[in-house]
Formats: C-alpha cells, sequence, structure tokens
C-alpha cells in the first residue's frame, strides 16, 4: 500500500518537544496541575505541583491535550468531555540480526480473526497490538491479552528470539480518532 505508514510514536514525541523548545516553549515533566482558575480579567490560572513545590502559572489561553487526564482540566473550567479511557496490549519485538530483520513484516498486517495489527518500527523492530479493553484506569497487564499477539508474532518470527521482546500499552484516549490510533491525532489537533 503506497499510501500506508506506520510511526514511533515515542521518536515523534520527543521530535515533536524539541521543535516545540526551539520556539521558546518551556516543558516541566513530573508536573502535576492541581487547579485551574478563570478569574474576571479573563487570563488563566494554573497551579502546578513542581517537585512538591506549589508554582502559580497565568495563561491567556491553554491548549488541553491531556488524553482521559482532559476530563479533569476541563471540570476545573466548568466543562465536560467525553472522553473515557481505553486500554490496548502490544509487544514491541527485537528483530534482532539481518535475518531476523529480513523475516519481519515491512508493510502493516492486520490478522482479523485474531484483531491484531502489526507494524513495522524501523529496519530493527516490530509492533504488534491486540484488541482494546475497557477496563477504566486500570494498567495491569493481562497475560490473556498478550498470549494471543506472541501466538501471532510467532507465525512470522521464527528465528528471532521472542524472549527479548517487551511488553507495552498503547493508550487511546480522544474519543474521535481513537481507531486510528496517535497518527491521525496531528490531522484532528487542525480542525
Amino acid at each position: 500500500m503506497p499510501s500506508d505508514s506506520t510511526g514511533d510514536i515515542h521518536k515523534f514525541t520527543r521530535g515533536l518537544a524539541q521543535a516545540c523548545e526551539r520556539h521558546g516553549v518551556q516543558f516541566h515533566y513530573d508536573a502535576e496541575i492541581t487547579s485551574i482558575e478563570q478569574p474576571a480579567d479573563g487570563r488563566l490560572s494554573l497551579m502546578v505541583d513542581l517537585a512538591s513545590e506549589p508554582e502559580p502559572f497565568t495563561f491567556e489561553r491553554i491548549l488541553v491535550c491531556a488524553g482521559v487526564k482532559s476530563r479533569d482540566f476541563a471540570a476545573m473550567l466548568g466543562d465536560h468531555v467525553n472522553i473515557y479511557p481505553v486500554k490496548g496490549n502490544s509487544i514491541t519485538i527485537c528483530l534482532g540480526d539481518e535475518t531476523g530483520q529480513q523475516r519481519g513484516p515491512w508493510v502493516s498486517l492486520l490478522d482479523d480473526s485474531a484483531k491484531i495489527v502489526t507494524s513495522r518500527l524501523g529496519a530493527d523492530r516490530v509492533r504488534l497490538a491486540g484488541t482494546a479493553e475497557i477496563n477504566g484506569f486500570n494498567r495491569d497487564i493481562r497475560l490473556d491479552r498478550i498470549a494471543p499477539i506472541v501466538v501471532d508474532a510467532a507465525t512470522f518470527s521464527r528465528g528471532i528470539d521472542l524472549a527479548r521482546h517487551s511488553l507495552g500499552r498503547s493508550a487511546a484516549n480522544d474519543a474521535e480518532h481513537v481507531a486510528q490510533g496517535w497518527t491521525r491525532q496531528t490531522a484532528g489537533g487542525a480542525l
């Protein structure tokens, strides 16, 4: 499929953050927004815990891009958004040597009967993702959800050391684009 492509969300978000920093954006990691208020002057006042020290910030506008936590931030402003947590389970397989890399699929695959999607992540990795589950904010990794993905991976990975795979969680939090994944978010954000 010439129009089909995949991406590495980790690399994408790191690159996006670096591009924002070049334009003067400051990021505060491991910070918790404890309150958002909009006083009469129209500006937005945020109280942020940075390393257990509360610090106030004031902005003319804010853009909330916080997945399911967007509900909490909207509520602080008297609004309601219908975004709910959906958890997907995935594994990333390191394809190892050149033989393993050649055996891995180069195009996205869908095993419709097992509901598993396979995407290539560069020359030496493949990600397999299974069905999503609606289970609140539960972060448990259930073996019964991962096992079918590992079995599906075995169909193309003969000779690849599956013991080297890493378990991962993906969270599809955007109510409108959940089926298309994170790659649709950049286009959806422009609408």
